[in-house]
């Protein structure tokens, strides 16, 4: 557990970062997760990396 709170809180801070940057939620996930994995179109975007990206600048 302590490894992806760890995880987390380096993907939250690269986000905020590239965010302050002036980079938007599309250009800040091909950035940071930069591959498309199979789940995202069987789950049809809900295991979309753009969740994460988005939920982070929605705090911000």
């Amino acid at each position: 557990m302590k490894l992806k709170l760890e995880y987390l809180t380096k993907i939250k801070e690269k986000v905020t970062s590239l965010h302050h940057e002036g980079l938007g939620v599309n250009e800040i996930q091909q950035t940071i997760f930069p591959n498309k994995y199979p789940i995202m179109s069987f789950s049809r975007g809900e295991w979309d990396s753009k969740h994460i990206v988005s939920s982070i600048i929605e705090e911000l």
